[in-house]
């Protein structure tokens, strides 16, 4: 092989090298950064943010972000991730929304139990990309009654959506995969 095929077959390499990064670190940035985070009904210093949201229709319905997430999402802690689409009449015609059933591994529980002292009932939101999407009710009593199955620490595992927008919905999905 002479000089200049050589070269040319580096050249080609390495091109092709730094394709194969440059797409690898585009795929990595567009996931989906998915995290649960405590909610408070209170400002509390140096553990909220201090910018409120609205989670609810009454003007009581405002929460606080904690400042770090209690749980981010990653497949290693995911258990299992399931697509639904459901149907709703509206005025204007049938419109299919699409929600994701995540199932935690045992250990991802564990890890946000650990992270509460006390039996007292907690609020969790689920925020992906910087969107707030559901407030979930988390149960630490497993004693109390009245308390759905999916609310309880031990049996948590959370719903994300309604989405509009089915890929929107699968961004989503690949995310917890």
């Amino acid at each position: 092989m002479n000089w200049l095929t050589r070269i040319c077959v580096f050249v080609v390499i390495g091109f092709c090298g730094t394709s194969f990064l440059f797409a690898q670190e585009n795929q990595e940035n567009e996931d989906a950064k998915i995290a649960l985070y405590f909610v408070e009904t209170e400002l509390i210093d140096g553990v909220t943010e201090e910018d409120s949201y609205q989670y609810g229709e009454s003007a009581q319905s405002v929460g606080y972000l904690h400042l770090e997430p209690a749980l981010i999402l990653k497949p290693k802690i995911v258990e299992g991730v399931e697509l639904i689409s459901q149907e709703f009449a509206t005025s204007v015609g049938d419109r299919e929304y699409y929600r994701i059933n995540v199932t935690l591994t045992e250990e991802a529980r564990k890890k946000l139990r650990d992270q509460v002292e006390g039996n007292e009932m907690r609020l969790l939101t689920m925020v992906i990309d910087s969107k707030k999407w559901n407030l979930y009710r988390y149960e630490l009593d497993e004693d109390k009654s009245g308390v759905p199955r999916s609310s309880r620490a031990s049996q948590f595992n959370p719903m994300i959506g309604l989405f509009a927008d089915k890929a929107e919905a699968e961004k989503v999905l690949a995310a917890l995969r």
